[in-house]
């Protein structure tokens, strides 16, 4: 083992199959996936919106399949921080641990403000019941489930998949919101993007939960799956017609096939809000064992889960938590490109040796992140703006930096005769 690398620790439910790997990532979607779609349609087109979706799931395939790849080394599974910790070093290990908790506080709390919403709209004459009450309910609930850790998860997950995929279908069926086919399929970058946006923070987490399967096989297919129904449900909304949360009340419907509808639809809801958290709680098992060196105790994904219903309380009285979430995604996003880009190197970088690989890695790291940072102060509403502008340059501070020392390297050995 490097020794560089913390030490790697046992876990409980080490033989999960493809199916329910695939189920808990796919169960873990939240609204933000299941209106996306539709979101991307407002400002392009179908033809545009559906391709977006299918490139950038694609290439999160592609991302996911590395990442996973990277944490199965040395005949044992490691989390996500682990990686960082391979490539980066321990500093930058610690402080990624540090921006994934913060990232899930403000996930956690943003998941709750979204279901709250949605449920209210579909229950609008109960006055004493208010987005805030609904959303705390939500939050301490699924703090107190967040103790059966990742057996509970699993159970949850693989329960509510076909019931949240049967929701999808039935809301399409009943919907009267017409789909016209017949616009350009552009590639447009920016829609892209925000498809990758939204969901690579979580495939850099994926070795958090891929650590349980019980082969790489599973590992693998367990991953196709998951692109396959985040591909269903971000294309969902564009049939269903609805770009916010809010909208899930406003389907087109009559007589019984609305009860069926509404009744459907709160169910839905619960599912899929205690499904995105619980999976957002124990991502914070890969920060817990970092910063704590030790087991993550079931207690801690309780106090994690009241931590972010205390944050989303903040944000309800006028706290930055979507400026802060979208700051530590475009960190995390940043973190992935050079975990890639590093493993990439290694493998293909076998002539000469890399003294100084990790400070590289780390400085372009940093490169990117204060790249977003000011990209996102100056757009704040644009968040995949700062995403393209950080990623980009994290790509382009990391190949000056294989340039330059390539060349150095190449320039001091060579052969006398040719100097």
């Amino acid at each position: 083992m490097p020794k560089n690398v913390t030490h790697h620790m046992t876990f409980p439910d080490h033989t999960q199959s493809f199916w329910q790997l695939g189920a808990i990532q796919a169960a873990s979607f939240g609204l933000p996936d299941l209106v996306i779609g539709q979101q991307i349609v407002k400002n392009y087109d179908v033809g545009s919106a559906l391709f977006a979706i299918i490139v950038g799931n694609l290439i999160l395939w592609i991302i996911g399949l590395a990442i996973v790849a990277m944490s199965i080394r040395d005949k044992k599974k490691w989390h996500a921080i682990e990686n960082a910790v391979e490539y980066l070093g321990k500093p930058a290990g610690v402080i990624a641990a540090i921006v994934l908790l913060l990232a899930i506080l403000a996930w956690y709390s943003l998941q709750l403000q979204s279901s709250a919403v949605a449920v209210k709209a579909l229950i609008p004459n109960i006055d004493w019941l208010s987005i805030g009450t609904i959303a705390v309910v939500f939050g301490l609930v699924i703090s107190v489930m967040a103790y059966g850790g990742i057996r509970l998860i699993k159970k949850v997950c693989v329960f509510s998949v076909p019931f949240l995929v049967l929701f999808c279908l039935y809301a399409t069926f009943i919907s009267d919101h017409s789909v016209a086919l017949n616009g350009p399929w552009r590639l447009s970058l920016p829609a892209v993007s925000i498809v990758i946006l939204i969901n690579l923070p979580g495939m850099i987490n994926l070795p958090t939960f891929f650590r349980h399967s019980r082969s790489r096989v599973d590992s693998f297919f367990a991953l196709t799956i998951m692109t396959v129904f985040m591909m269903f449900f971000q294309a969902t909304s564009i049939w269903i017609g609805i770009d916010n949360p809010k909208m899930i009340a406003d389907v087109s419907c009559t007589g019984l096939a609305c009860i069926f509808y509404y009744i459907f639809a709160f169910i839905f809801l619960l599912l899929a809000t205690t499904c995105i958290n619980l999976v957002n709680i124990y991502f914070v098992s890969a920060s817990l064992e970092t910063l704590m060196k030790a087991h993550t105790n079931p207690r801690n994904y309780v106090a994690v889960g009241l931590i972010g219903t205390l944050v989303y309380l903040g944000a309800h009285y006028g706290a930055p938590v979507l400026f802060l979430e979208n700051l530590v995604d475009n960190f995390i996003a940043c973190l992935g490109i050079i975990l890639l880009l590093a493993l990439l190197t290694r493998i293909v970088v076998h002539h000469r040796p890399r003294t100084l690989d990790k400070l590289v890695s780390n400085s372009c790291w940093a490169i990117g992140c204060v790249s977003a940072l000011i990209t996102l102060i100056q757009t704040p509403n644009d968040p995949s703006h700062a995403f393209m502008i950080g990623s980009g340059m994290s790509v382009l501070s990391f190949i000056v930096a294989i340039f330059v020392e390539e060349t150095i390297w190449a320039s001091r050995n060579l052969p006398k005769t040719s100097r």
